[in-house]
């Protein structure tokens, strides 16, 4: 039964008291109230059950139940949607619900014993990792220094994408004068050389941190630094927020794990910050019209509310998402609208076409094809994906499943670019690698055997417990 067909029955039953059918008429502002604070509880639960079961804050569930309070939660109340008479109030129970339905379907799978796509992933990642090792034997070690010359050379790389970006937006050398406004109107036709250079700087930051072995907290913060200045000329506050969270991923597992005081101070100073920073970016005049700008819960109530319009489609979200592969370069004639855009284009008619897509919360695509059940089977198979690729990291802690684990659980600058187009890039990247190095150490004259050579009695190996070091 709906929340508006429950409301309907309930007010008609008790109608005849005049005191009681007030009262009635003013329950769905604290019911909603109710929802979005039990909406805020579930999530901290959630979180903190994962945390328990690893014993580690940075685990898959963080990042999704952090996005999934602010949006869904914190800011819905911040904005006091509850005495709002912009839209149905049963829409954004409705939209509450589902949401709690989609964040349980993420959590459930890491607590049942099964991991059905672990033997997917070390099948699939297994024969791309650079020189594993076995238990005992340094003689396939990596050299570390042609590592750090490639990912070097994916700077230069980011450079130059970034200058054939600059050559073809229109808005030009904005993009190095304000970023921001450049971000906002200057991707449309030019997003394949955005999402290019911004992932070949972030992958070589990665890189300087695994294969740089970056274990001195000041050389890791100034670092980190260096690349955030970087970033902060894509105009995207999701890039620097990622480099942030790689650099702290990357401290709590191949340097010391954070304290738990250390994780309030970050989290009390760092969410905030990340919050009004379009306030303090210029881009709007009052700290309410900042809160604003976290309309997702608002646009997913809009959807809810008018969902009949949409589908369900039965996986024609999905096929139509396949678009999204296309660079308009190759195929001019390729549409504004699809996938999930169809929603926006509903409400905000010819926004897509100007490059204006409002955010809405990650479960609509699975609710356009198959409704709710689609958000708990589709939820259930992510948090399946993401406890399979946890575990294949914490039992090797490579390279790739370092990527592959921030891509999956937190980082959302690597997510700006199709799934698929994550996969190949990761073949790409093993591959040119593994070629990368092999042709160095023959140019170099150097074998495996006199990589790994003894350098003393008292030599020791220096560094994390790894399978490419």
């Amino acid at each position: 039964m709906s929340c508006r067909s429950f409301k309907t029955g309930f007010e008609q039953k008790h109608t005849k008291d005049t005191k009681v059918g007030k009262r009635i008429a003013r329950l769905n502002l604290p019911l909603l109230e109710l929802c979005l604070w039990g909406y805020c509880l579930l999530t901290v639960l959630c979180a903190g059950a994962v945390t328990y079961r690893y014993r580690s804050l940075f685990n898959p569930l963080l990042y999704p139940s952090l996005q999934l309070l602010v949006m869904a939660g914190l800011a819905p109340l911040i904005h006091d949607v509850a005495h709002s008479k912009q839209l149905d109030q049963d829409w954004w129970i409705e939209a509450s619900l589902t949401t709690s339905l989609y964040l349980f379907g993420l959590t459930w799978p890491f607590f049942t014993p099964l991991n059905p796509l672990l033997p997917v992933c070390e099948l699939l990642l297994g024969p791309c990792e650079l020189a594993r090792r076995r238990t005992g034997d340094r003689s396939r070690r990596s050299p570390q220094m042609l590592c750090l010359l490639y990912f070097g050379g994916l700077i230069v790389l980011a450079g130059v994408l970034y200058y054939q970006l600059l050559q073809e937006s229109p808005v030009g050398l904005l993009w190095l004068i304000n970023p921001r406004m450049a971000y906002l109107g200057g991707r449309a036709g030019n997003g394949h050389w955005y999402v290019l250079s911004q992932t070949c700087l972030f992958l070589a930051y990665l890189g300087w941190l695994y294969y740089g072995r970056v274990r001195d907290r000041f050389v890791l913060l100034a670092g980190t630094v260096v690349f955030l200045w970087a970033f902060s000329y894509f105009g995207s506050k999701a890039a620097m927020v990622g480099v942030i969270m790689a650099g702290g991923i990357y401290f709590n597992y191949f340097v010391r794990t954070f304290t738990w005081g250390e994780v309030a101070v970050a989290a009390g100073l760092g969410v905030p910050m990340v919050l009004i920073s379009p306030w303090l970016q210029g881009n709007f005049e009052s700290l309410k019209e900042t809160l604003q700008y976290y309309d997702y819960f608002d646009n997913a109530a809009r959807y809810v509310g008018r969902s009949e319009n949409f589908g369900p489609n039965y996986g024609g979200t999905l096929l139509s998402s396949l678009w999204e592969y296309v660079p308009r370069r190759v195929w001019p004639t390729k549409p504004f609208v699809y996938g999930s855009i169809v929603v926006n284009e509903h409400f905000f008619p010819g926004a897509a076409e100007v490059g204006y897509t409002p955010g809405y919360l990650p479960w609509i695509p699975y609710h356009l094809d198959f409704g709710a059940t689609g958000v708990a089977v589709g939820a259930s198979i992510f948090g399946f994906l993401n406890k399979a690729i946890y575990t294949y990291f914490l039992r090797h802690r490579s390279f790739l499943g370092f990527l592959c684990y921030l891509q999956v659980a937190f980082i959302p600058v690597l997510k700006l670019a199709p799934v698929l187009y994550f996969v190949g890039m990761l073949v790409m990247l093993a591959l040119s690698l593994r070629v990368f190095v092999l042709v160095g150490n023959i140019l170099l004259n150097q074998d495996h055997s006199q990589q790994t050579a003894p350098r003393g009695p008292g030599a020791r190996r220096s560094g994390v417990d790894s399978e490419e070091f």
